[in-house]
């Protein structure tokens, strides 16, 4: 029975990041480093968003079960998927969104608010404790054969992220800061949230 509570929070978590990450999108102020990436993407090899993170999250699977098979946990494997399906079931958001959203101040709190969702889910994977990220386990195996700290290579990550996107065609803008300001902070006080009714925590 915990080991089911323990999956339900991975497809709650899951719900939450693709409203999130939809959210963000449709407000088209700029995103973090992965959806930049995954945006351009999708917009250079002209097919939609949903299935664009659908293939990145395979490629970075294959990446992680290649460097460090033994860090894979179960939302390893089935929340970048079921990331995707809920992003393709949230797709009708961004055109309502974008059609509402013409004032930029709107636009900022939707993004915000998408920046809350997807913090809110991290917390919740972390605290069910079944795997993390594909990838953090490549950086993390990278720290341990380039003797690099985890910082140093993941803003090394992001920025490469950033720039290969945006020459996609992903949008970089005012979005990306808060995205970057309050990421961290928000992940860390909806984990203290979540570590509280978490089955893993119980």
């Amino acid at each position: 029975m915990k080991l089911i509570g323990r999956i339900f929070e991975v497809v709650a978590a899951a719900y939450f990041t693709g409203l999130g990450v939809s959210l963000i999108v449709a407000a088209n102020l700029g995103s973090d480093p992965l959806t930049i990436l995954e945006q351009g993407l999708s917009r250079f090899l002209g097919i939609n968003f949903a299935m664009t993170v659908f293939l990145v999250s395979c490629i970075l699977l294959s990446a992680a079960a290649a460097v460090n098979i033994h860090k894979i946990g179960m939302a390893t494997v089935i929340n970048p998927f079921l990331v995707s399906m809920t992003i393709y079931q949230f797709e009708g958001l961004i055109p309502i969104v974008t059609a509402v959203s013409a004032n930029l101040i709107v636009r900022m709190v939707i993004v915000l608010i998408g920046q809350c969702a997807c913090s809110f889910a991290f917390g919740l994977l972390i605290s069910c404790g079944l795997g993390p990220f594909s990838l953090d386990v490549v950086i993390m195996r990278m720290t341990k054969r380039l003797k690099v700290s985890y910082p140093m290579i993941r803003y090394v990550f992001d920025i490469s992220m950033c720039i290969v996107g945006w020459r996609l065609g992903g949008v970089i803008g005012i979005g990306t800061v808060i995205t970057a300001c309050t990421q961290g902070p928000l992940i860390a006080t909806f984990q203290k949230f979540t570590a509280k009714f978490s089955v893993n925590q119980t």
